[in-house]
């Protein structure tokens, strides 16, 4: 696997690590900024994609893309000036248990600030299969207080970090349209003895999340719309193309819990989210008209824009909207069609997010005169992905709802 430069990693001293160990996995809820408004600020913006890959029995690896062009110029005492990034790394198995299973510090090393080309560097943390983890990280600076996280699932053989999808000639992939119709392989860091992996895809109307204000919700049952079969021997598939767009599931055993999930993008599949999406803000009507193609979404946000140039900066917000939620949220369904989804397409990203074993709090600071609006996803299970969050719908959220989709068609 191609890898352009490997990071010696930095454990930090004893000292900090009880700091750290204090703020990043209190009893109480802890906050962070995972997809909050704040989040591209800084170095951080920088970080352009990750993928953890649970490569050895005892530990992950961390593939992280850094753009340096996106990296403010440092100068040494003699003025010469250079690119580098710090990031500070943690990963414990629960909010509750108070116990760091491995931290270290990542730095890139001084760059040419003439370096435009992103960069892949390795970085590697122990957290050994057999359990999920909660990884958290941030700028090393001290004046970076909340941590991004991310949930990391080994606790079977077909857990979605056990799997790693590579370019044929073994190049990393972080962007979803560099899968479709393109040689692949799939790497499984699990020895097993299957010889076949199973990709299925998402029937897209499985799930449609309902308004917040809505108390009666079914339960989710994902279906498939087709299976593909790939052969794999000595943890590597054989190479394979994926023609169709959707997300998809990695499996080794279909009736058994875990899976892989990856969404597959072209420009069209991108546009039908969008479509799918706009259900949150149109009318029963309006939304059939776009959905059967009687109208076009641009003709949509031109009925109510008023204007040319207000068509087209509300068309752009909303599709940006929803291609961060898919980039964000994707796991049982495409991130557009989740509750998280929903809610950030429709209200925008939070202010702030909180985080324990049982919720994910998110708090927009002084909504609606001046009270904060909060919302509560509760973390549950779904057959076979695992960890899915789950709005807690309220009555209260009803008018508020109808606010923020009126702000959108103003």
């Amino acid at each position: 696997m191609k890898k352009k430069r490997k990071i010696k990693v930095s454990v930090i001293s004893s000292i900090l690590l009880l700091i750290l160990q204090g703020s990043c996995t209190s009893s109480k809820l802890l906050q962070n900024n995972n997809f909050a408004s704040d989040m591209l600020a800084g170095s951080m913006k920088a970080l352009t994609g990750i993928q953890v890959y649970g490569a050895n029995p005892d530990s992950i690896h961390l593939y992280l893309e850094i753009d340096p062009s996106l990296l403010k110029p440092q100068a040494l005492p003699d003025g010469l000036e250079f690119l580098s990034l710090s990031l500070r790394w943690m990963i414990f198995s629960s909010f509750s248990e108070k116990s760091i299973i491995d931290s270290s510090t990542f730095r890139t090393g001084p760059l040419s600030p003439h370096q435009s080309e992103k960069l892949i560097f390795e970085h590697s943390l122990k957290a050994p299969r057999g359990k999920s983890y909660y990884l958290c990280y941030k700028p090393s600076s001290d004046r970076y207080r909340n941590w991004n996280i991310m949930w990391i699932d080994r606790t079977n053989e077909q857990s979605h970090n056990h799997f790693l999808i590579t370019l044929s000639d073994s190049t990393l992939i972080f962007r979803s349209e560099e899968l479709f119709d393109k040689p692949l392989y799939i790497y499984h860091s699990v020895p097993t003895d299957n010889t076949n992996l199973f990709l299925r895809r998402i029937n897209l109307c499985s799930c449609t999340p309902s308004p917040p204000f809505a108390l009666k919700v079914g339960a989710c049952k994902i279906r498939f719309d087709s299976i593909k079969t790939i052969r794999i021997h000595h943890g590597k598939s054989e190479e394979f193309l994926l023609e169709n767009p959707g997300l998809y599931f990695i499996q080794i055993d279909t009736n058994l819990i875990g899976a892989g999930s990856f969404l597959v993008l072209n420009p069209e599949f991108r546009h039908l989210l969008i479509k799918a999406s706009s259900r949150y803000i149109t009318d029963n009507d309006e939304f059939r008209d776009i959905w059967l193609g009687n109208i076009g979404l641009l003709d949509f946000w031109e009925n109510i824009a008023g204007s040319t140039q207000r068509t087209i900066e509300l068309s752009k917000r909303f599709s940006y909207a929803v291609n961060q939620s898919n980039l964000l949220f994707t796991r049982a369904l495409p991130g557009c069609l989740t509750d998280r989804g929903m809610i950030y397409i429709v209200f925008g990203p939070p202010n702030a997010i909180y985080e324990d074993n049982e919720l994910e709090t998110w708090v927009y600071r002084e909504f609606r005169q001046k009270r904060d609006l909060i919302f509560n996803f509760k973390k549950e299970w779904i057959f076979p992905i695992g960890l899915e969050y789950r709005l807690d719908r309220r009555a209260e959220y009803t008018q508020i709802w109808y606010e923020a989709i009126e702000r959108w068609r103003r």
